[in-house]
């Protein structure tokens, strides 16, 4: 599916749908494998509390699933837009909820200021033409693209890097 995201043959939001289409395990059944498997970096909880100390608006702005995200930083408080999930015997219904597209939203964030873009995957490019600052997490799929398509990006391994590079001043705005 990867190939035929980047071959623009098939979009992020259709990949994912198609592929959460076919789970048949409940949310718990998830849960549990979830959080045996994926973990938040634990440098992003100060992280948090430093952008909210500087005033510097920060919120989650993803193509993944409200539910997870919740799971595993609801208790930060951090305004989320997401996509939403009905869990079915028939299948897990991935449903884009287009108030929460990413393009929109980062579009219209870069006319209030400057714009900060952190991301790693498929659907962080469309932050490409928007962002001031834009990070990519080492080795990711975003990074990669950043580096075949010659667009401009700072390498982060975790949310101390994001900070540093905020601090020394990279963006112009």
């Amino acid at each position: 599916m990867r190939q035929a995201i980047k071959e623009g043959r098939l979009s992020v939001y259709e990949a994912v749908r198609q592929e959460l289409a076919t789970l048949r395990i409940s949310w718990e059944e998830a849960v549990r494998a979830l959080k045996s498997s994926i973990f938040v970096d634990p440098t992003f909880p100060d992280f948090v509390k430093w952008c909210q100390n500087n005033e510097y608006p920060l919120a989650v702005v993803s193509a993944g699933m409200e539910p997870v995200i919740d799971l595993f930083i609801g208790h930060l408080e951090l305004p989320v837009y997401a996509q939403s999930l009905e869990i079915t015997p028939q299948g897990w219904d991935y449903r884009k909820k287009e108030s929460n597209d990413k393009e929109r939203i980062i579009s219209g964030a870069k006319e209030d200021g400057a714009l900060v873009h952190i991301g790693d995957g498929t659907s962080d490019v469309v932050a490409i033409p928007y962002a001031d600052l834009l990070l990519a997490k080492a080795g990711s799929y975003l990074a990669d693209y950043c580096e075949s398509h010659h667009a401009p990006f700072i390498p982060f391994e975790n949310f101390n890097d994001v900070r540093e590079a905020i601090v020394k001043g990279k963006l112009d705005s």
